[in-house]
């Protein structure tokens, strides 16, 4: 599979940056979802993708964590919160989206989810990286 992450959000962490492809992945299948002539279709469609996603997202930040612990991340903490308010948010997206009381647009959604996602990479994951992959402590 060719890695999904855009250019610049490799963290050098293969299991890591693997999983943040197939995030980017999924969001760009929930954004498909929508291009159905079949309202009922893209209803159902888009909520596995929407399913799916916070599903490997739930994974991802599993891994994500576990791997921070292991590595004795002094910034284990406030990730996990941030992982939580995550969540916590696409959460209740789904359970609008199940309800039809959603006021997001699904383009809108995936807009912000992929902002956020790439936000995190940038700003909040490069900072464990020193203490998962030893050659970036290095180079730093």
């Amino acid at each position: 599979m060719p890695n999904l992450v855009p250019s610049g959000l490799l963290i050098g962490h293969a299991t890591i940056d693997s999983q943040h492809g197939r995030l980017f992945a999924l969001i760009d299948e929930l954004r498909a979802a929508r291009n159905s002539a079949d309202p009922l279709v893209e209803y159902r469609l888009s909520c596995k993708a929407l399913y799916e996603l916070l599903d490997y997202t739930r994974t991802h930040f599993a891994e994500e964590e576990r791997l921070m612990q292991e590595a004795g991340y002094p910034g284990y903490e406030d990730h996990k919160r941030e992982h939580e308010r995550f969540v916590l948010l696409m959460g209740e997206v789904e359970e609008d989206m199940h309800l039809g009381t959603s006021v997001l647009s699904v383009d809108f959604f995936c807009d912000l989810l992929e902002k956020w996602l790439k936000e995190h990479i940038q700003e909040i994951d490069r900072q464990y990286v020193p203490y998962l992959v030893p050659a970036a402590a290095d180079a730093a």
